[in-house]
C-alpha cells in the first residue's frame, strides 16, 4: 500500500482536487456579508493564528476574533442592514478629458463598503504622473465581454467588466485602512477606452506609471466555478475563502507547508501568466503582491517556491 502515499502516482483529477483544497484550507475564513464585521456576526468564523516551530511547539498564537472584537470596528453610527444598490436613475459615466493625455493619468480612490453585496463605489480624479501622490497599479485578465457590472464612479454608473468589478472588491475587502494605497490605477477605468488618441498617449506612459506604483497588485482571480471530475463525480466550487478587512490577506509565516505550497502552484497557473504585458509589468514594478484565493504571495516568495533548492527538497508539492 506503500505506492498510494506517493502524490506521484495519483491522477491527474486527484491532483487538481488537491490543489483547490489546498487553496481553499490556506484561505481565509471571514464573514461571508459583511466586509467591515467586527467579529461579533455569528456568521464569522473564528480564526487562530500561530507559528509552528519546528519540533511542532506553537508561538505567537493569536485569537483573532477575541482581537477584533475589542477593536470595536463598528463603533459610530448604525450601519446599514441591507446591501446598497444604483438606481437605474444613476446617470451614466462621462469622462472629463485629460488636460495633457501625455503626462497626465487618472488614478481612482475605492471607498469601503459594509457588505460584500455592496456596488464599488469610487472617485476618479486625474493627476501628473510625475507629481500623482502614493499610489498602486492593479493588473488582472480583463476576460470576455459583455461590460455588464454597473459600479459607481464618481457617483455616476459606470458599466466594467466582471474581473475589474471582482478586482476591485477584492482590494476593497482585503486589506486594512494602511495597509494598502489610498488611489489606485487600473486601466479599464483609468484610461478611456473609447478615445483612441487618449489610448496611445497612455500606453507610452505605461513604463512611468509602473515605475512609479508603490504596488503593484497582481488578482489572479479565485477557485469560484471550477470544476473537477473524480471517479464519474463532477464537483463545482463556490470562491476559495472570503477577504475580509478584519481578516487581511494570509501572507504566510510557513512558507513550505504543503498546502499553502500547493496553493502557490495553482496560482502559478492562472491564465495571467500567460499575458505578454505582464513582462513589463513584473520587471517594472517596485513590489509586487500577487493576490489568489484569499492569500497573498509577494515576490520573494514565488522566487523561494521556484528555487531549485526548494523544488529538490519538495519534489512533490508541485503536484
Amino acid at each position: 500500500m506503500a505506492h498510494q502515499n506517493n502524490p506521484k502516482e495519483l491522477d491527474p483529477g486527484s491532483m487538481d482536487f488537491a490543489r483547490i483544497i489546498a487553496s481553499m484550507v490556506t484561505a481565509q475564513n471571514s464573514c461571508p456579508v459583511h466586509e467591515q464585521c467586527d467579529s461579533s456576526c455569528s456568521r464569522r468564523i473564528g480564526v487562530r493564528r500561530y507559528l509552528q516551530m519546528p519540533d511542532g511547539t506553537k508561538r505567537q498564537e493569536v485569537d483573532m476574533r477575541a482581537q477584533l472584537a475589542a477593536m470595536n470596528l463598528n463603533a459610530g453610527p448604525a450601519e446599514r442592514t441591507e446591501p446598497g444598490t444604483i438606481s437605474d436613475d444613476t446617470p451614466p459615466f462621462i469622462y472629463s478629458p485629460l488636460a495633457k493625455p501625455e503626462s497626465m493619468i487618472r488614478l481612482l480612490k475605492v471607498k469601503k463598503a459594509v457588505f460584500r453585496a455592496d456596488p464599488v463605489d469610487c472617485e476618479l480624479a486625474h493627476f501628473d504622473v510625475h507629481n500623482a501622490p502614493p499610489y498602486a497599479a492593479l493588473s488582472y485578465c480583463w476576460g470576455p465581454p459583455p461590460n455588464d457590472r454597473k459600479v459607481l464612479c464618481n457617483q455616476r454608473a459606470f458599466f466594467a467588466r466582471p474581473s475589474l468589478e471582482a478586482s476591485l472588491k477584492r482590494l476593497r475587502a482585503g486589506f486594512r485602512p494602511g495597509q494598502i494605497e489610498e488611489w489606485i490605477w487600473a486601466d479599464a477605468l483609468c484610461i478611456n477606452q473609447q478615445d483612441n488618441a487618449e489610448k496611445h498617449s497612455q500606453i507610452h506612459l505605461m513604463e512611468r506609471i509602473y515605475t512609479r506604483a508603490s504596488t503593484v497588485y497582481v488578482d489572479l482571480g479565485d477557485i469560484n466555478g471550477q470544476e473537477v471530475s473524480i471517479g464519474g463525480y463532477t464537483m463545482r466550487f463556490g470562491g476559495g475563502g472570503g477577504l475580509g478587512t478584519p481578516d487581511t490577506l494570509t501572507e504566510s509565516d510557513q512558507q513550505d507547508h504543503p498546502l499553502h505550497y500547493k496553493t502557490a502552484f495553482q496560482a502559478l497557473q492562472q491564465p495571467w501568466f500567460t499575458r505578454t504585458w505582464i513582462i513589463q509589468e513584473a520587471v517594472l514594478a517596485k513590489r509586487t503582491k500577487y493576490i489568489f484565493a484569499g492569500n497573498v504571495f509577494t515576490q520573494d516568495h514565488l522566487d523561494s517556491i521556484l528555487s531549485r533548492d526548494a523544488l529538490r527538497a519538495h519534489p512533490a508539492y508541485p503536484c
